[in-house]
């Protein structure tokens, strides 16, 4: 799960480096919500019954869905931190079951890294796809005006030729 956790951090980090990427005040307020109420649940899991553990998803998603990858991979991260305290204070209160339990912990990080991503990916391309539909529909925009503008130009041809013609013309339908 180390390899799902920080091979997409770097990579975000260093995409945003590359890019410049500062977040708005907005964003920060917002990224700093999803962060308290991530260690809010963790705690409430930690310390209390861990079979409540699928509410972990909530900002998790919710940061996918508002920050893609960049939020995802912050979101994972902050969860498998909070479970990797979790894990290492609980060795000194019960040794016995405690490989099963590892192996679920290790289990929800894997799972929740995986929901994540896929999330993330998936709103990706969707605004990816918004944006090339939009472009799209400007071009197409933009080909109707031309075109209508061609076609007032031939009828305007046709008309000055049909009224200005020194010969009688009529059109016969049929």
């Amino acid at each position: 799960t180390g390899i799902l956790i920080a091979t997409p951090m770097v990579i975000s980090a260093v995409n945003a480096w590359r890019t410049r990427a500062t977040p708005s005040a907005a964003q920060l307020a917002e990224g700093t919500a999803i962060a308290g109420i991530l260690a809010g649940l963790g705690y409430l899991l930690f310390v209390g019954d861990f079979s409540y553990a699928f509410v972990l998803f909530v900002p998790i998603i919710w940061a996918a869905l508002r920050f893609e990858m960049h939020g995802a991979t912050l979101a994972i991260l902050a969860v498998a931190l909070l479970i990797g305290l979790h894990a290492r204070y609980s060795v000194a209160q019960a040794s016995d079951g405690m490989g099963y339990r590892y192996a679920m912990l290790q289990l929800l990080i894997l799972v929740a890294a995986a929901t994540g991503y896929i999330v993330a990916v998936i709103i990706r391309q969707y605004r990816y796809t918004l944006s090339e539909l939009a472009l799209m529909n400007s071009r197409l925009e933009q080909r109707v005006i031309e075109r209508t503008g061609e076609i007032k130009a031939a009828e305007q041809r046709f008309k000055a030729t049909f009224e200005n013609a020194a010969v009688g013309m009529s059109i016969l339908d049929g």
